[in-house]
């Protein structure tokens, strides 16, 4: 099971998203280690810049005092820190400890870090030992700060007010920046989607225009044209071999037909209805292959009412003879549809044929145009159609057969492709209380603007 989105640009919209939740913990970690490290070499600066103050305090004294100055003292009382100048053997000679002691052993050591753990009214504080230099004998200064007070502290926390909080919408910005980019990027390639969509239902678009694609996506872009030129040509070639066959079978069912006339009622009445059903069915195969060569320009129209009136009068008598009726509603009135005449008459005769071969004799078969919808629907009271062609997707381009007894079975194939080669659909459905309704919905025609 695939988990995320299926979409190019919904790819890109969680790559970008990825690699900018990335980019916020990657510069939190830098900063933070970074900073940690800073704050460590301003820490050690700061107490050595003490150090030397003191130690500078104490030499300027001559060694007659060993306190601080009064404003390396102020400083060092500014920041809550404390310091102890200690002989050679630690032993405490000034300062501001109260405790008059050092800090840790000297023992032996010089110029080295320290931290004491904090206590129960204290916290962390870190040190310097280091010797003070040019005293004869040796002079060693130990100065220590609270973690908190040291002046890096503050610089830190003002920079994490400041300026670390910029971080989130500059990345969000340019998060929607890269988006919008990725968006404008893709408008070709969702162009050519949707000319690639629009072949599943106009048959004489069979390419994808290239214009303003990017390179990669063109060169897939002219492979696919050229699958579509081989599957073109594959897909006339086999309709003119069926055309062609249709077309020479026409003249052995004629020298049938003349024979058949001339033998007894009996074998007459056996043979001729299978006959007519081969011709039909001949006929079927051209109607068949004449759609797959449809070109329709935008002035092309025809009247629906004119339509249904020609094959109204075509079938009335085939009507009559077979013990039925028929009878055309909405006819009185023009109604302009796209399309061309020829093809939309062989699609309803199609219909009629279907409706024909499946009313019950002394019934009524119906052709209704609604103007109001733009369609004509053949309307039968036979046993109305199968739940399996009514789920059939009429859309597609797969092979629909009717499976109702008694019919060749490729009527509603031709009404269906003819009417998506005109922009239009095949709707099927049963009739109340029965019957079946087979509902042409056409395109309504208006003159193209000059």
């Amino acid at each position: 099971m695939r988990v995320g989105p299926r979409g190019l640009f919904g790819r890109l919209a969680i790559g970008l998203l990825l690699a900018a939740v990335a980019a916020i913990l990657f510069a939190a970690a830098f900063l933070y280690f970074r900073f940690q490290a800073s704050e460590t070499q301003f820490r050690e600066g700061t107490l050595r810049s003490f150090a030397r103050a003191i130690a500078a305090d104490v030499v300027a004294n001559g060694g007659r005092s060993f306190s601080a100055g009064h404003r390396t003292q102020t400083l060092i009382d500014r920041a809550n820190g404390a310091y102890a100048v200690l002989d050679a053997e630690g032993r405490w000679l000034g300062g501001n400890s109260p405790n008059r002691d050092a800090f840790v052993p000297l023992d032996g050591r010089d110029g080295f870090f320290f931290e004491l753990p904090a206590g129960p009214a204290q916290t962390t504080r870190y040190g310097l030992a280091t010797a003070i230099a040019g005293t004869d004998p040796p002079l060693f200064v130990e100065v220590v700060f609270p973690g908190g007070e040291i002046i890096f502290d503050s610089v830190l926390e003002e920079f994490t007010k400041d300026i670390a909080w910029l971080w989130l919408p500059f990345l969000a910005l340019m998060l929607v920046t890269n988006l919008g980019v990725a968006h404008i990027a893709l408008r070709p390639v969702r162009t050519a989607v949707a000319q690639a969509e629009a072949i599943a239902t106009q048959a004489t678009i069979l390419t994808i225009d290239e214009t303003g694609l990017p390179d990669d996506v063109r060169a897939l872009v002219r492979a696919v044209n050229l699958a579509f030129a081989r599957l073109q040509a594959g897909y006339r070639a086999l309709e003119e071999f069926v055309a062609d066959v249709a077309h020479d079978l026409r003249t052995p069912i004629a020298v049938l037909k003349l024979q058949l006339a001339d033998r007894g009622n009996g074998e007459r009445s056996l043979l001729e209805p299978e006959i007519n059903r081969m011709e039909r069915m001949i006929e079927q195969l051209l109607d068949r292959a004449r759609i797959g060569r449809i070109q329709l320009s935008p002035d092309d129209h025809v009247d629906l009412g004119e339509v249904c009136r020609r094959v109204a009068e075509l079938m009335a008598p085939l009507v009559v003879i077979s013990g039925r009726s028929i009878e055309l509603i909405g006819a009185e009135r023009p109604l302009p549809v796209s399309g061309l005449f020829d093809e939309l008459f062989r699609a309803m005769r199609n219909l009629v044929e279907n409706a024909l071969s499946h009313a019950p004799a002394g019934s009524e078969i119906s052709v209704a145009i609604d103007h109001d919808s733009c369609s004509v629907s053949i309307i039968d009271d036979g046993p109305g159609f199968s739940p399996s062609i009514l789920s059939r997707d009429l859309s597609s381009r797969a092979p629909l057969r009717s499976d109702r007894l008694g019919g060749v079975g490729l009527g509603l194939s031709i009404a269906a492709r003819t009417l998506r080669a005109f922009g239009g659909r095949l709707v099927l459905e049963n009739a109340s209380p029965r019957g079946a309704k087979a509902t042409m919905m056409l395109v309504p025609w208006s003159p193209p603007a000059s």
